[in-house]
């Protein structure tokens, strides 16, 4: 450190110099060579050499100059420290000190280099700088040598180039073949002289690079690991006469790419400048990797396009689920196909915005005939708003229309509902439309034919009690007689279908003795119709609390339980009493409110404890016996109804005596991810994957030497989706190509 500051000072001090210079060449050499030429030196160890300043012009030289003697070192850096000893030296006081002051006496003026330990190999080289006030400094290159060394071999390599290919699998290294290793050999090339103590050397370059020889690749000497790795600097043992040196190059852990380096190898005996070898190493990721991102880019691919179709049938469905619920169906009846229309419309938007959608062909049949039947509801909705402009004195034509509307309606057979069905009920409807400006004859024809279809029935030697018998048989001989003179006006028709209510309510309760035996009273009384209903009704009522009515699901046999999503029509039934589910109480007025617990199998898995999950409830109203609803998911569904009639409630539960345990709901194969992925669909993709595979590795993979760099993924990423997105073009085009004449 104390030479190099003072190299520094003397710099510092000729920088001054130079800015008062009058550009003036200092007229002196050493040992005959001109200033900015190299001076070789041999020397020993603990010696001194002596050397020659001569001034060439007598002229214009200073009196007295000064010179410095600079740090040396050798090719590998390793430092010397020599000092420099002159005759007479100046006083260390005078502005020169603390550097060498000589006085210029003449033309020959010695120098003695001293050196106190100078290695038997290698050259050390320095710089001798003299300067003087007015002048440019002169600088010599000084090269000192020991004076033993004698250098008669001469270093070779066996080999100018080695490349080494490298394959790496980055997170599998188990699966990552053995990183290659190349051979070189180093020998003297008469092989008469051994070569001591070899060195290895890295030469920079002229452009950056991150390829550190000394880091990233492990070098064996005769098999044996290099003693200072990290450290190429270090001297090996070097090789005998005649020998010959294994040197292995095996690279380390590195990234995917192209690296290369000049090496050099030089021995202390060696006259040359050793021999020079370039390494180049080619690295690339396993070819595991790249089928991992094709399948992956095949994966995405599809299930992104499975999202987007996914995504675009969910709008679709949501869309026309929007169109076809309105307020208009708010003010229908519940009964049964109202009841299943709301229930199938809240089941297609259920199922339409799960988050993985499957089943679209399921949904789309459903929303179909949802919109078959929707046509209808809407067509009822308007013939009832135009009997509702019917006058409070014609409430028996009312109640006529609306009776016979509603049988149309119960008529429909939902399971087997199609453009065909749907034909003839909107037939039937059109016919209804008559009621509003043919209100008469259509009136008096819906009398006639509930009159023959009834009288067709009604067999009066069932009835034991006399009375009863004469009552009913004066009722038939009245309708009968109607029958054959048609009324002329409505009073008429509507006394008219009074015996027909009152002959159809007798007939309805002949078995049950005491409701029959009171209304054969109340109608010999000759009582109102309202009067003689309400007592009617009150006595269904009373046998309806009396039954042991229980609910019933008619699908479930208890073989195979039903599924999740499918219509379950659930009923009441009365066991005991069958003629009550005849009345018209019990049919058409009572309200029905359903109440349906689910308890779900499913675990909650946003609980700690991944408890059962608890879902809320959901209920139904509606006007009859029966109701359709659809359980969202596997578990065990049980159902309640609260059966209300003039502010009273009745509570009837599944099973007899109301003890069912509950009907058992699997999980919907129709609705289950796997459904989600067609049979074509899979086997078009695993050909897409085939394709891509081979395809992508032949072309990206194989092609490129050093793949493994996140713009080759990204590239083959795109490669796989490209592949997939051709094939789902194909498809397309083959699905809308027109079909051939």
């Amino acid at each position: 450190m104390k030479h190099l500051s003072r190299y520094l000072i003397a710099f510092a001090f000729a920088s001054t110099a130079l800015d008062t210079a009058k550009a003036a060449t200092l007229p002196f050499t050493l040992e005959a060579s001109p200033p900015g030429r190299d001076v070789a030196l041999s020397v020993a160890s603990g010696a001194t050499v002596t050397m020659t300043i001569i001034r060439t012009s007598s002229q214009g030289a200073p009196a007295t100059v000064c010179l410095s003697l600079s740090e040396f070192a050798n090719e590998q850096g390793v430092p010397l420290a020599p000092q420099l000893l002159l005759p007479d030296e100046a006083d260390a006081k005078t502005p020169c000190s603390p550097y060498h002051r000589l006085k210029v006496s003449g033309s020959l003026m010695p120098a003695r280099i001293s050196v106190s330990d100078l290695p038997a190999s290698g050259r050390y080289s320095g710089n001798l700088i003299m300067y003087a006030e007015g002048f440019d400094p002169a600088v010599w290159k000084i090269v000192l040598a020991s004076t033993g060394v004698f250098r008669p071999a001469s270093l070779a390599v066996d080999r100018d180039d080695v490349l080494i290919n490298v394959t790496s699998c980055p997170g599998l290294y188990c699966t990552a073949p053995d990183a290659a290793q190349a051979y070189i050999h180093l020998s003297d090339k008469s092989r008469q002289w051994p070569l001591e103590k070899v060195t290895l050397r890295q030469e920079s370059e002229g452009k950056a690079t991150n390829f550190d020889a000394a880091r990233d690749l492990d070098f064996t000497w005769n098999g044996q690991p290099w003693r200072h790795p990290g450290d190429l600097s270090q001297q090996q043992p070097g090789a005998g006469r005649g020998e010959q040196v294994t040197v292995g190059i095996r690279p380390g852990t590195l990234a995917a790419g192209d690296y290369s380096a000049t090496l050099r190898f030089q021995a202390a005996n060696s006259s040359d400048d050793g021999g020079k070898l370039h390494v180049r190493v080619v690295v690339r990721h396993c070819w595991i990797w790249a089928a991992v991102v094709l399948v992956i880019a095949l994966l995405v691919s599809y299930v992104v396009t499975k999202v987007i179709v996914a995504l675009r049938h969910r709008i679709a469905f949501l869309r026309r689920v929007s169109d076809l619920r309105g307020e208009w169906a708010a003010p229908l009846d519940p009964i049964l196909p109202v009841v299943w229309f709301r229930a199938m419309l809240k089941q297609a938007e259920t199922l339409s915005q799960r988050f993985w959608l499957t089943g679209q062909d399921y949904i789309d049949e459903r929303l179909n005939r949802i919109g078959i039947l929707s046509r209808l509801l809407q067509q009822v909705r308007q013939i009832r708003d135009d009997l509702s402009r019917f006058p409070p004195s014609d409430l028996f034509i009312n109640r006529r229309a609306a009776a016979a509307l509603g049988r149309i309606i119960s008529r429909i057979d939902i399971d087997s509902l199609d453009d065909q069905c749907a034909a003839r009920v909107k037939s039937q409807l059109d016919q209804m439309a008559d009621w509003s400006f043919k209100t008469d004859a259509c009136y008096w024809g819906s009398l006639i034919e509930a009159s023959r279809e009834l009288l067709d029935i009604v067999r009066l030697d069932e009835i034991s009690d006399e009375e009863a018998q004469a009552e009913l048989e004066a009722l038939v001989d009245a309708l009968k007689d109607g029958m054959k003179t048609p009324p002329t006006d409505r009073r008429a028709m509507i006394g008219f279908e009074e015996r027909l209510a009152r002959l159809k309510v007798l007939w309805e309760r002949r078995q049950v003795t005491a409701d029959f035996g009171q209304l054969v009273q109340l109608n010999a009384m000759n009582c109102s119709l309202e009067d003689f209903f309400s007592a009617a009704d009150l006595a269904a009522w009373s046998r309806f609390e009396a039954s042991g009515a229980q609910i019933v699901l008619p699908q479930y046999a208890g073989a195979e339980p039903p599924e999740s999503f499918e219509p379950l029509t659930f009923r009441i039934d009365t066991p005991r009493d069958r003629a009550l589910g005849e009345t018209f109480l019990f049919q058409h007025g009572l309200t029905y409110n359903w109440t349906f617990n689910l308890q779900s199998r499913k675990r909650d898995w946003k609980s700690l404890w991944l408890r059962r999950r608890t879902l809320p409830p959901f209920t139904a109203t509606s006007s009859e016996p029966q109701v359709v609803v659809f359980a969202p998911e596997s578990g065990t569904l049980i159902p309640q109804v609260s059966v209300t009639y003039n502010n009273q409630t009745v509570t009837v539960h599944l099973g007899p005596d109301g003890t069912g345990p509950g009907v058992p709901i699997a999980d919907c194969r129709d609705f289950s991810i796997d459904k989600g992925f067609e049979r074509v669909e899979v086997l078009s993709f695993a050909i897409a994957f085939v394709l891509a595979l081979a395809s992508g590795l032949a072309l990206i993979y194989v092609k490129n030497p050093t793949f493994g760099s996140l713009s080759d993924y990204l590239g083959l990423f795109l490669w796989g989706v490209g592949v997939d997105q051709g094939k789902n073009l194909a498809q397309s085009l083959q699905m809308t190509a027109p079909a051939k004449p």
